[in-house]
């Protein structure tokens, strides 16, 4: 009789923790991963085909042969770029003097989660190689948050409606 009282609260628990760890993969969007780590105030999902390597978080990559990529930062800036609308003009000005060859593509805003968010396209060389960039950058609280997805001119597009369909997933702590 014992026994049986002992094994019944046994299988209670392992019901209880199962439902609780369904729970939790239901906040998951179908057909993605959460890469993002349980430290920082937002879920970033990618694709679940999309590779992350081992102990690196916030990234990830299409495939060994296509390394066009994706990524979530967080900084925190200074106090001289306490509106969002500061940060992407700093940023824009680093990028124009630091990347060689930078050509801005398009500008504008979109939303990240909630948020409204400024987003830009570029180009820009790194030795002999040449990068297309979509970021998307917006200040919450004290922090900015930027989403950056990076590729080769030529497999850009390709990869376009999944980059869009992860930051549409990405939410924020309320």
């Amino acid at each position: 009789m014992y026994f049986k009282k002992i094994l019944a609260l046994v299988f209670a628990c392992l019901i209880m923790l199962s439902a609780v760890s369904c729970s939790n993969d239901s906040d998951v969007p179908e057909g993605m991963k959460k890469i993002s780590e349980d430290n920082v105030a937002y879920d970033f999902f990618v694709y679940s085909h999309w590779l992350v390597d081992d102990g690196v978080t916030d990234c990830a990559y299409y495939s060994a042969s296509d390394r066009s990529n994706v990524s979530m930062s967080s900084y925190l800036p200074d106090e001289s770029h306490v509106m969002v609308e500061d940060f992407y003009q700093a940023v824009l000005a680093t990028y124009r003097r630091d990347f060689n060859n930078f050509t801005l593509l398009e500008e504008g805003r979109t939303k990240m989660h909630m948020f409204d968010a400024y987003q830009i396209e570029y180009t820009f060389t790194f030795g002999e190689v040449t990068y297309k960039v979509y970021q998307a950058m917006t200040l919450r609280d004290t922090t900015m948050y930027v989403f950056t997805y990076t590729s080769s001119p030529e497999l850009y597009e390709s990869h376009m409606k999944e980059v869009a369909g992860m930051l549409e997933a990405l939410r924020f702590e309320a």
